[in-house]
């Protein structure tokens, strides 16, 4: 349904519309629920979209540009952990691409 909608707004309103970036947004939540490692991608990939388009229209420090990159930042956090966790190098290197992470964002 989500899909639908977005390719209509899009259709619609063009694709750097606020209301394609809700969109984007709302379908990324649904797949990362999801749980699965394709739809987690996906996910990262609207997330990035979503934020691309906030940022140019309301800037980064707008309340919505800020919800988006905190999301996205969650996603690429838990996907650190998982890659960390199976590779048994401990917590150290771990916080250190936890804090390349922050600082980028």
């Amino acid at each position: 349904m989500f899909r639908r909608a977005l390719y209509m707004r899009e259709d619609l309103l063009g694709p750097s519309h606020l209301l394609v970036a809700n969109t984007l947004f709302k379908l990324g939540k649904l797949l990362h629920a999801k749980g699965t490692k394709d739809a987690t991608r996906e996910a990262k990939l609207l997330f990035q979209r979503a934020l691309d388009i906030r940022t140019a229209k309301q800037g980064v420090y707008h309340s919505n540009t800020k919800t988006i990159r905190r999301a996205l930042m969650a996603l690429e956090t838990v996907d650190l952990g998982a890659k960390f966790s199976g590779m048994g190098t401990g917590k150290q290197q771990e916080l250190l691409a936890l804090d390349g992470l922050r600082s980028r964002l």
